[in-house]
C-alpha cells in the first residue's frame, strides 16, 4: 500500500468521527485502519485535562460533551481532574504511575486496595479497623 493511501485512510477517519474502522481494498489485498481504543483515548484525555487544570488557577473546569447527548457529559475540576468513565481513584493511580510519581508495584498495590477496600499498610485504617464495632444509633 502506498503511504499516500494510508494517509488518506487516516484522514477519512479524522473527518468522520463516528467511523471506528475503515478497510481499503487494493489489488494486493485489504488493509484495515482503526481508531485507538476508547480506553486509550480517555486515558490520554485525562493526562491532558490534568495538565490543563494544573497549568493555571484560572482554569476551573473542563466539560467534555459526546456526540450522542444520551451519553451525558464528563466534568473535571481541580479537585477531581478526571474525565474517564471508570472514576477518579483508578484513573488517579494510572496517572501517578504514568507520571512516575509511584512505581508499578505501588500502582498494583493501590489498585488492589481500591478493589478490595482494605489497606493493611495504612496505620490509620488498621487502628480504625481494630476498634470494636459500634452499634448503629439509627434503628
Amino acid at each position: 500500500m502506498l503511504p499516500e493511501t494510508l494517509e488518506a485512510a487516516v484522514r477519512i477517519l479524522r473527518l468522520l468521527p463516528e467511523i471506528e474502522r475503515l478497510t481499503v481494498s487494493t489489488p494486493h489485498g485489504s488493509i484495515g485502519v482503526e481508531r485507538r481504543s476508547s480506553v486509550t483515548a480517555w486515558r490520554a484525555a485525562d493526562r491532558v485535562t490534568m495538565a490543563l487544570l494544573a497549568s493555571s488557577p484560572d482554569v476551573t473546569g473542563v466539560v467534555a460533551h459526546p456526540f450522542d447527548p444520551r451519553d451525558g457529559f464528563r466534568f473535571a475540576t481541580p479537585s477531581d481532574p478526571f474525565l474517564t468513565r471508570d472514576g477518579g481513584a483508578s484513573a488517579a493511580i494510572r496517572a501517578s504511575e504514568h507520571l512516575g510519581e509511584i512505581t508499578a508495584a505501588e500502582a498494583a498495590r493501590r489498585r488492589g486496595v481500591h478493589l478490595v477496600g482494605d489497606d493493611t499498610e495504612d496505620p490509620l485504617q488498621t487502628i480504625w479497623d481494630s476498634d470494636a464495632p459500634h452499634s448503629d444509633p439509627v434503628p
